[in-house]
C-alpha cells in the first residue's frame, strides 16, 4: 500500500496525526535493587536522560543445504547491542556514583563469589526493569506516552568515562552508560505489541 505523502502532511498540520518526537522522552528506573539510592531510585522523575540508544535485534541463523543453494536458517532472535544511556549530571544529582554503588554491590556486595564468579543469589537482587516512555509533539511529557519500552532485568555493563576540556566553554557534563538486559517489548497507547 502506498503512503499519499501530501495527505499525511495534510494529517499532521491538522493535528489529527501527531509524530513521536526523538526529543520528547522519559527514562524511569523500576524496582531498583536493594542499597542502590540517588537519582536512579527516584520517582520523581528528576533524572535528565540526554540520549537513549535503543537496541536492534536481529536471528542467529544457520546455513542449511538440502538441495541447490545454501540458505540460512533462522533460529534464534538475538540483540545488536546494550541499551546505551546519556545523562546530563547535575549538582546533588550524581548519577555516576548511583551507578558505581549499583555495580559494587553487583560483584563486590556479597552477590558473587569473587574466586569462582559463581551467583550466590538470584538475578532479582541486582537488576531492575526501565521504562522509556516517548511522547509526541503536543504531549506535556506526564504519565505514559503514546509509545514506550519496558525494558527487563537490567543492570549497569560499563560506564564510559567522563570527558572534561577548559576548550569547552558550552558545554555540560554527560555520562554515558551501557545495561545488559535480558528481554523488552513495546507499548503502543497502552496494549503491548
Amino acid at each position: 500500500m502506498a503512503i499519499n505523502v501530501g495527505r499525511l502532511a495534510t494529517d499532521i498540520n491538522s493535528g489529527s496525526v501527531d509524530i513521536l518526537r526523538t526529543n520528547k522522552f522519559r527514562v524511569d528506573f523500576i524496582n531498583m535493587p536493594a542499597g542502590v539510592g540517588g537519582p536512579l531510585s527516584s520517582q520523581d522523575g528528576f533524572l535528565f536522560a540526554e540520549e537513549v540508544a535503543f537496541p536492534g535485534r536481529s536471528f542467529s541463523t544457520v546455513e542449511r543445504r538440502t538441495h541447490g543453494p545454501v540458505m540460512e536458517v533462522p533460529y534464534e532472535r538475538t540483540f545488536s547491542g546494550d541499551l546505551e544511556i546519556t545523562f546530563k549530571l547535575l549538582q546533588g544529582n550524581n548519577v555516576r556514583a548511583s551507578l558505581e554503588v549499583w555495580m559494587d554491590l553487583i560483584i563486590g556486595g556479597g552477590l558473587r563469589d569473587t574466586s569462582t564468579g559463581t551467583l550466590l543469589r538470584s538475578r532479582d537482587d541486582y537488576t531492575c526493569d526501565v521504562l522509556i516512555d516517548v511522547y509526541n509533539g503536543s504531549d506535556n511529557m506526564m504519565g505514559t506516552g503514546p509509545m514506550a519500552m519496558n525494558v527487563f532485568e537490567v543492570y549497569p555493563k560499563r560506564i564510559d568515562p567522563i570527558q572534561l576540556s577548559d576548550r569547552s566553554d558550552n558545554e555540560y557534563v554527560s555520562q554515558r552508560v551501557a545495561f545488559s538486559f535480558r528481554d523488552y517489548e513495546f507499548v503502543n497507547d497502552g496494549n503491548v505489541v
